[in-house]
């Protein structure tokens, strides 16, 4: 079976052929934020075994300066993932795509 992400490439290689830029551009767009969930997971994943590590050894031997800092920054990592900044032209966008299924606000 294929990675996802290799599916999702040939699908917007097939819109570019069929000049459906709006899919094709909508399959990268999903390739990115894979790509971003793939690293936020791996990053959180390594935080954990340095986690559990540290539990191991109750503590002792541990750079905590080092160890704080690696955190604050998974934790930033993953929050941009969790809350991606949505930028006025996507918000009007989404908003435009909204109203035509009848819905109201936002995604």
């Amino acid at each position: 079976m294929k990675d996802l992400l290799e599916e999702l490439k040939l699908a917007a290689d097939l819109a570019e052929v069929h000049e459906m830029p709006e899919e094709g551009m909508l399959y990268i767009r999903a390739i990115g934020e894979i790509r971003k969930l793939r690293d936020a997971l791996a990053d959180a994943n390594g935080m954990c075994r340095s986690a559990y590590h540290i539990a191991e050894r109750d503590g002792s031997g541990t750079a905590w300066d080092t160890f704080r800092a690696r955190l604050m920054e998974s934790l930033k990592r993953q929050h941009a993932v969790m809350y991606p900044k949505v930028t006025p032209n996507v918000q009007a966008h989404l908003t435009d795509k909204s109203a035509a299924f009848g819905r109201s606000g936002g995604a």
